[in-house]
């Protein structure tokens, strides 16, 4: 029924197709249970048709406008909180107004989609009146900044999207909402802290914190004793939450940051970290092979940032030089690894895994920046899967030797004044 089917990194199938004929028989099937407005023909553009919904409507989606403007969808509202029994409201048109929404009059609804609507559009204060609610996706709407308090009355809410919006906070009563299992709010720049009632989402199996400014997590995120997908992508954790460790049903924790000395508290945790892996401050560490890395197999990306930039500034130490050497060598990752990034590295020389081919036969992308004292980048061997290389800030670079094959796409060298 369904065919070329796409996964994410775990599997789970994110999007697939449908043949034709099976299209038109699940229409067949469904009757007037769903309901779509789909995009206009260029002659109902300038005059917009009158909508009729039928009767026992179920599932109603907005494809399009379909030439629809906010005075029939005065119209459209109208017959729609008359039907009582609509479970689905998925709005996946964003380019256009089409009235107010009066959500909280759909008291059957199930599932609300409302991703990527103007802040004309989205009246969200009174949404705890939804009680029957299962699945709210509010993401993309850069003018919501805060969640109604009311939104912690859903107490039968199981998955809530609300991934890259202006929100500073949650509510504070979130922990009442028990039937948590999938919260998403990645790229909220703006969340610092989580609120200590999180802990108390006893149901929740995965939390995505990616790209938010978080500095740490609850010390007590240990209580989340079902959670299994943590998203740490781009935060960076200045106190490692040791209870991590205490996640017993944990299966991956998708990208981290960390300052280096903090490297140690990841052992115990090798086999469950994906994504990317960011190491600042590596020039606190002594010894990199702490860091254990080759046994991360699930690593997708690596980024090593030293702090202090060096860009345009001469190194006169040369047994800090050596210490740096010595450490980029000991940080040597998995072969798995795709995506290699080093930012501030002060060392004449880079590691012997990254120019051995052997080592690394999954690398897709290196990308390095601000290595003043590297003369020369040498590959001793074809890179199989390389596709580009970035580099940036190499004052002192004079050549780049390498054996590769034309399956490499790109290169950028910029800011290399000697080569």
């Amino acid at each position: 029924m369904f065919q070329e089917a796409k996964e994410d990194e775990e599997g789970n199938i994110v999007s697939c197709k449908m043949h034709d004929l099976v299209h038109d028989l699940a229409q067949s099937v469904a009757g007037v249970e769903c309901f779509r407005i789909e995009r206009a023909r260029d002659e109902e553009v300038a005059q917009p048709p009158t909508i009729t919904i039928p009767e026992g409507v179920r599932h109603v989606a907005l494809l399009d406008h379909g030439g629809y403007n906010s005075t029939n969808g005065i119209e459209f509202w109208s017959q729609l909180k008359l039907s009582n029994k609509v479970r689905t409201l998925v709005h996946l048109s964003h380019d256009y107004y089409f009235g107010r929404f009066p959500i909280e009059r759909l008291m059957s609804l199930r599932v609300l989609d409302l991703h990527e609507k103007t802040v004309e559009s989205l009246q969200i204060s009174s949404i705890g009146e939804l009680k029957h609610l299962r699945y709210l996706d509010l993401s993309y709407n850069l003018d919501i900044e805060t969640l109604p308090t009311s939104i912690t009355k859903l107490q039968n809410l199981q998955t809530m999207k609300v991934r890259n919006c202006e929100v500073e906070k949650l509510p504070e009563d979130i922990g009442n909402m028990k039937s948590l299992r999938l919260v998403d709010l990645s790229w909220n720049w703006t969340i610092k802290a989580l609120p200590a009632s999180t802990t108390k989402l006893e149901n929740l199996h995965t939390l995505n914190l990616s790209s938010c400014h978080l500095e740490e997590l609850p010390e007590d995120i240990g209580k989340l004793e079902n959670l299994h997908t943590l998203g740490l992508g781009d935060c960076i954790l200045e106190n490692f939450p040791v209870y991590l460790r205490t996640l017993t049903k944990i299966k991956r924790i998708k990208g981290l940051g960390l300052p280096a000395k903090h490297i140690k508290e990841l052992h115990g945790l090798h086999q469950h970290l994906s994504g990317t892996l960011s190491i600042g401050r590596v020039e606190q560490m002594r010894d990199g092979k702490e860091a254990n890395l080759k046994e991360m197999p699930y690593l997708s990306g690596l980024e090593l940032i030293w702090n202090n930039s060096t860009y345009g500034k001469e190194i006169d130490d040369n047994k800090a030089v050596e210490g740096e050497e010595n450490v980029l060598e000991g940080l040597q990752p998995h072969p798995n690894l795709k995506e290699l990034k080093l930012r501030g590295y002060g060392g004449m020389k880079f590691a012997s895994w990254m120019i051995k081919s052997s080592l690394l036969p999954n690398l897709v992308t290196i990308v390095l920046e601000d290595c003043p004292r590297c003369e020369s980048l040498e590959f001793s061997g074809p890179l199989p899967s390389l596709e580009a290389l970035w580099l940036s800030k190499f004052i002192s670079l004079k050549s780049i030797t390498r054996s590769i094959d034309d399956s490499w796409h790109m290169a950028h060298v910029e800011r290399a004044t000697k080569l």
